[in-house]
């Protein structure tokens, strides 16, 4: 009796994260085809394995998401509106025999058809994009060509891309020797170059022994020059832009940029960025608290403040359909003027786009912050982005009942730490570690 083939299939099984799994074995000779699914959410992924013996002989990945996207816009009634098209989006990843990769990503929106597909064979990356609309034949939109970057004799790295639309290919080639970057970009149509250009750009960079970093570019187009200068230390960076033509100066701008994060114990996360640039100066707040992220950004010159609410969210519904996102932007011109001790709160409000805007006292934000500064040991250094405390604390200046006053003032503290080891690159280029006490938890304490 001769067994012909052998069939192994398992109950699906649920994981921690909730994924269910199921498997599929079957053996035919020395040939094991196995088959593995795994659902979580609204994708499946779907993986095949063919050995004959001990070797993979075919290996491929199917991804299946299906989603339902619903944006809100803005009618001339100020009524929103809906937008419900399904849509769903397929991937497929194949290993081939040669060691070639073909992935390839199908997703349709109501009668309209999207194809990428991606080939890796060794140095070069291939993409095609197509699209198929209704009853219309298969259109090729697209294609790019990259190779990575190849080391000349000289040591110059250099890369190149070449796309191609319809009778239009741009290429690419990047040289880069040193400090500098040569981009040569050369467009031709059918057998004949329409433009050519190049594109030199020059970065140096300096760490001062106070732990100052100072990086500057140089870019060079036709005879127009660009220098940027970024100069960072202690969180703060500040930018200055000088453009010149030929000798005679163009145009010159500074700006100075700061940014903190302060995540709070239910783990909402604040990040602010303020940049300062002339007389305009930009607040960026980024709330996010679970799968909500809300950004406010404040724009204010000449005594007036435009402020621009954004709020993104993602949900899952029954039915294992997710929405991938649910995106509200509104513009708010009417802005009320808040005290030093008080911060711009946004309330939403049903079936209107722009939120209310109110000044409400300023809370307790005391929680830790992270920032990137230089560590030193001797001629070792590097540039790491370590924990601190920051935020806001109660403070108070109070007639007391034995007939004098007083004052109280919190400062935020940290009350737990951790040992943190970081690698600090040498002159030599020897790296050797350097173990810190960094604070897990912060809070408000009596200052002293």
């Amino acid at each position: 009796m001769e067994t012909r083939e052998e069939i192994v299939e398992k109950k699906p099984s649920v994981s921690k994260d909730g994924s269910i799994i199921s498997k599929k074995v079957d053996k035919k000779g020395d040939t094991t085809t196995t088959i593995t699914e795994v659902t979580k959410g609204g994708i499946t992924s779907i993986t095949t394995e063919v050995t004959k013996g001990n070797k993979v002989v075919k290996k491929t990945e199917d991804i299946t998401e299906i989603s339902a996207v619903i944006e809100k816009d803005e009618t001339e009634t100020g009524v929103a509106k809906e937008d419900t098209t399904p849509s769903s989006t397929k991937k497929t990843k194949v290993t081939n025999q040669d060691g070639s990769i073909t992935d390839t990503t199908v997703s349709t929106k109501g009668k309209t058809t999207t194809i990428f597909q991606t080939v890796i064979r060794g140095d070069e990356k291939r993409t095609i994009v197509k699209v198929k609309e209704e009853n219309k034949p298969v259109e090729t939109r697209e294609e790019i060509v990259e190779k990575k970057p190849s080391v000349s004799k000289d040591g110059s790295i250099i890369s190149k891309k070449v796309d191609k639309k319809g009778d239009t290919t741009t290429t690419i080639t990047e040289v880069t020797k040193g400090g500098i970057t040569s981009i040569t970009t050369e467009v031709t149509k059918g057998n004949k170059v329409v433009k050519k250009t190049e594109d030199i750009t020059e970065i140096s960079a300096v760490i001062e022994k106070d732990g100052t970093a100072k990086r500057t570019t140089v870019k060079k187009h036709g005879d127009t020059k660009t220098t940027v200068t970024e100069v960072t230390k202690d969180g703060k960076m500040y930018k200055t832009t000088e453009v010149t033509k030929g000798d005679k100066p163009v145009e010159k701008t500074e700006e100075s940029t700061e940014k903190s994060t302060v995540v709070e114990k239910d783990g909402t996360s604040t990040t602010t960025t303020v940049t300062k640039k002339g007389d305009t100066t930009t607040k960026v707040t980024e709330v996010t608290k679970g799968d909500t992220t809300t950004t406010t950004t404040a724009i204010s010159k000449d005594g007036k403040t435009i402020t621009r609410v954004k709020t993104k969210s993602a949900h899952t519904e029954t039915g294992g359909i997710k929405l991938q996102h649910v995106t509200e932007e509104c513009q708010c011109d009417t802005v009320p003027h808040c005290q030093v001790d008080e911060e711009l709160i946004t309330v939403a409000v049903k079936g209107r786009c722009c939120p209310k805007l109110q000044c409400e006292k300023k809370r307790r934000t005391c929680g830790l912050v992270s920032r990137e500064t230089f560590v030193k040991r001797k001629s070792c250094q590097s540039k790491v982005k370590l924990p601190g405390c920051g935020g806001l604390c109660a403070s108070s200046y109070q007639y007391s009942s034995d007939g004098g006053w007083r004052s109280a003032c919190g400062c935020c503290k940290p009350t737990q730490f951790r040992s943190h080891s970081v690698l600090l690159r040498c002159g030599d280029g020897s790296v050797v570690t350097e173990t810190l006490s960094v604070p897990t938890v912060c809070s408000c304490a009596a200052c002293k």
